[in-house]
């Protein structure tokens, strides 16, 4: 188990190094990648391939992205401004809530890659 420790040390202090040296739009499409998106209802309206805010900032808390609720906040609203993500009605900044939905704008991601 000894080694087995060390190997785990080794390979969780390389992926910090990789997290740290991503770029913020390279951060933005780790996260259009892992949040869970899917057609969602609310008030008797559909929305499609969208995503819950508050799910968002827990994905880039797990992803080691940020190391705090608001740090995931701050981050989701430095995409927000940068048009990489919108609400699914424009009504809405980014919030680290349960019932408000968000869309990635994928294209918008893509160019800048």
């Amino acid at each position: 188990t000894e080694l087995w420790d060390i190997f785990n040390a080794y390979c969780t202090k390389f992926y910090f190094n990789l997290i740290q040296s991503l770029s913020l739009i390279e951060k933005a499409k780790l996260m259009s990648i892992g949040v869970e998106r899917k057609n969602r209802l609310k008030n008797l309206h559909k929305y499609r391939n969208c995503f819950v805010g508050s799910q968002a900032v827990t994905f880039m808390l797990n992803a080691k992205l940020v190391d705090s609720r608001a740090g995931g906040l701050y981050l989701g609203n430095i995409f927000y401004k940068k048009k990489w993500l919108r609400h699914v009605r424009n009504e809405h900044v980014f919030e680290d809530k349960e019932d408000i939905f968000y869309v990635i704008m994928e294209d918008e991601l893509e160019n800048r890659l």
